[in-house]
């Protein structure tokens, strides 16, 4: 069969004839597709009263990017957060790729007055990492003041980090 030289009308080529598994996913482009999905969860808590970035136990994943023009989509759930009570106690949250603070939200929790205050927060991001290296990503915390700031507290969250690779 040969093709017409003004190309084919548009209803030579319908879903009908296509053969199934003709397309597979590996040469479907353009649609922004999830490459792999990473993730952890943990309920161990991390306390800590550095007013400088401290990785949160256990919330460490990596991610080897297939192609330098991926994207990762991070989210990060943080549980059974506590500002110790303490006036003007508050937590940071941040999540970091490699040793680059890539988004972080500062005085979560903040608080104006000696009581103790709990919450949850999920952070998300899309990071563009430019690589087809393993790619670390973590979540780290601190305290605005030298008071105690805990993720998990209690040892009753469940904390996670789930990366996705969104191709280009």
């Amino acid at each position: 069969t040969t093709i017409p030289a003004g190309g084919l009308s548009s209803d030579s080529v319908t879903t009908a004839k296509i053969v199934d598994d003709a397309v597979t996913a590996a040469k479907v482009t353009g649609l922004g597709k999830i490459a792999q999905v990473q993730y952890v969860k943990t309920s161990t808590a991390t306390t800590t009263n550095s007013t400088s970035l401290v990785d949160a136990t256990n919330l460490t994943l990596n991610i080897t990017p297939t192609a330098a023009t991926s994207k990762i989509l991070c989210i990060a759930n943080c549980s059974q957060l506590l500002a110790n009570a303490a006036d003007l106690s508050a937590i940071t949250v941040a999540i970091i790729r490699g040793t680059t603070n890539i988004y972080d939200t500062i005085n979560h929790l903040y608080q104006t007055n000696d009581d103790q205050i709990n919450g949850n927060l999920t952070l998300q991001v899309v990071d563009e990492p430019d690589t087809t290296s393993a790619t670390t990503y973590k979540v780290q915390i601190r305290n605005r003041e030298s008071n105690n700031v805990v993720i998990n507290n209690g040892g009753d969250g469940n904390s996670s980090i789930t990366l996705m690779e969104i191709l280009a």
